[in-house]
C-alpha cells in the first residue's frame, strides 16, 4: 500500500498528468460558465438520469449477490468424503 501511495504521488507530478488535469479543470470551468452552477432541480434530474442508465446493471449485481449468498453456505457445509484424501 505504501508503494502505491508513493507511486500515485510521483505520477501526480508527471507533466502529462498535469496537462490532462489542467485540461479537465479548464473544461469544467467552461462548462460551469456555460450552464451556471448546478441548482437543486437540475442536480436531481441529472441524478435520476444516471440512475435510469445503471438500474439494470445494479439489479444484476444484487441478484448475483443474493444467489451467491444462498448457494455458498450450503456448499461449504456439505458433508463430502474422499477415499483418496482419507477425510
Amino acid at each position: 500500500m505504501v508503494i502505491c501511495l508513493v507511486c500515485y504521488n510521483i505520477a501526480d507530478r508527471l507533466p502529462v498528468i498535469r496537462y490532462y488535469k489542467d485540461l479537465k479543470a479548464q473544461a469544467l470551468s467552461e462548462e460551469e460558465n456555460e450552464k451556471g452552477s448546478l441548482s437543486g432541480a437540475y442536480w436531481r434530474s441529472t441524478l435520476w438520469d444516471i440512475f435510469g442508465r445503471i438500474k439494470w446493471l445494479g439489479f444484476g449485481i444484487v441478484l448475483i449477490y443474493i444467489v451467491t449468498l444462498s448457494i455458498f453456505p450450503g456448499y461449504i457445509t456439505e458433508d463430502v468424503h474422499s477415499m483418496v484424501l482419507k477425510d
